[in-house]
């Protein structure tokens, strides 16, 4: 990488335009990991979750080579090659702060090389017809040469069209390895006609890393840059809103 000082010079919003159907973030490292581990009575010894979160975490998995297991609105999920912690609720700052602490306090020799801070929401477009004006919009049928014949329909399910789209920045200021990724597509629930997923995966890549070197940086480049990532993908998430009710 190594830490370069976070950019701030890029559109943010610190909440969405919408009510959203659905949400989903995370923080996801790779690196080596003993899952064995990660139990809940390990998390409440070391004061990262409390007693109670401890006695009500569900449900449990504990092997040699997965982990898993939910509290409060979080889920912690343990493998050999990657830790994931997520949420499906603001506020995003305590899935933070439960990893800062175990690979900042605790575990800190644990290599950890690439992370991801990723956010997803699911929403609700007026019509069918603003649904399939976005992704006309994302992926128009015309360079599709045969593919893209008898694309439209009145009957929905015969409409050709968008069914999954993902776009990647790889040139960020911030790092020199990693990228952002934004992936759209439709969704069944809750309405199969107008729901739309969107989801942001802000990737980075630790440049030279070597397994001595192990969490420290992954730990102060994800304190430094959550908040700022989780606003910059909720911009890029209500852009793609806007561009669905427009």
């Amino acid at each position: 990488m190594k830490s370069t000082p976070a950019t701030r010079n890029e559109p943010t919003e610190p909440k969405f335009c919408f009510e959203p159907e659905k949400i989903n973030c995370s923080i996801v490292a790779i690196g080596k990991f003993n899952p064995a581990i990660f139990t809940p009575a390990w998390f409440s010894k070391h004061g990262i979750i409390s007693e109670r979160s401890e006695r009500e975490a569900k449900p449990v998995v504990l092997q040699d080579e997965l982990a898993q297991f939910g509290f409060e609105n979080s889920v912690i999920t343990v493998k050999q090659s990657s830790f994931a912690i997520q949420t499906t609720s603001e506020p995003f700052l305590p899935i933070m702060e439960v990893f800062a602490e175990t690979f900042g306090r605790l575990l800190t020799h644990t290599p950890i090389n690439k992370f991801g801070l990723n956010l997803g929401a699911n929403f609700l477009l007026p019509t069918w017809e603003h649904r399939q004006r976005m992704g006309r919009e994302l992926a128009p049928v015309e360079p599709w040469g045969p593919l893209g014949l008898n694309a439209d329909s009145s009957d929905p399910k015969k409409v050709t069209g968008l069914a999954r789209l993902i776009m990647q920045r790889n040139n960020i200021s911030d790092r020199k390895l990693g990228f952002i990724q934004a992936r759209v597509e439709p969704v069944s629930e809750p309405d199969p006609l107008r729901t739309v997923s969107v989801s942001v995966n802000d990737h980075f890549e630790i440049e030279d890393f070597h397994d001595e070197d192990g969490a420290r940086e992954a730990v102060e480049f994800i304190a430094q840059h959550f908040e700022y990532s989780m606003n910059r993908s909720r911009h890029i998430i209500n852009h793609m809103y806007k561009l669905g009710t427009q």
